[in-house]
């Protein structure tokens, strides 16, 4: 309980490895899921250690945490507003923050609850203009890595390669 991030990360590394929990545990995925529920804000956001502010990231990451669970009630009205709260905080060219590595991880967790960020409805950009194409501009001319802060950097070209992967995976054609 001292911060949605560490919450998030468990439940997504349990769900990576299928590991089954057992009955004498003290925390298990139900007890996780209700304890990064107590992070969301009024707003749709989740908070890093508190409710007081909402933070984009940790938001993004919640909801790639929260994306298999989506079908029980309170998780799915809480993946609502906080898709909401994403599409408030998204700016005119469909970035996050001027910042790779949280746009990334925004289209990681939309790509996670199936969301495709090319169709004009659901409110992530269209076909020609989204947030893949904003993640476009953060290439480093040679081709070889994403910018973050104005250079290359492997955290921000790991997180973005990563958002392409789980967008290709989630949206591949059978």
């Amino acid at each position: 309980s001292d911060g949605s991030n560490e919450l998030a990360y468990a439940l997504l590394a349990l769900d990576a490895a299928d590991v089954e929990i057992p009955e004498t545990a003290e925390w298990n995925r139900d007890s996780g899921i209700a304890e990064i529920l107590n992070f969301q804000l009024a707003n749709g956001g989740f908070g890093l250690n508190d409710t007081e502010s909402a933070d984009i990231d940790m938001t993004a990451i919640c909801l790639q945490a929260l994306a298999p669970y989506h079908d029980k009630d309170e998780v799915k009205t809480a993946t609502e507003n906080a898709i909401y709260y994403l599409k408030k905080a998204l700016s005119d060219d469909f970035n996050y923050s001027d910042n790779s590595n949280t746009t990334a991880q925004v289209l990681l967790a939309l790509a996670s609850l199936k969301i495709d960020v090319t169709v004009e409805g659901n409110g992530f950009g269209d076909n020609n203009f989204n947030i893949i194409t904003a993640l476009e501009g953060y290439c480093n001319a040679d081709g070889e890595g994403y910018v973050y802060e104005g250079i290359v950097n492997a955290m921000a070209t790991v997180q973005v390669m990563q958002a392409y992967d789980g967008y290709k995976k989630a949206h591949k054609e059978n």
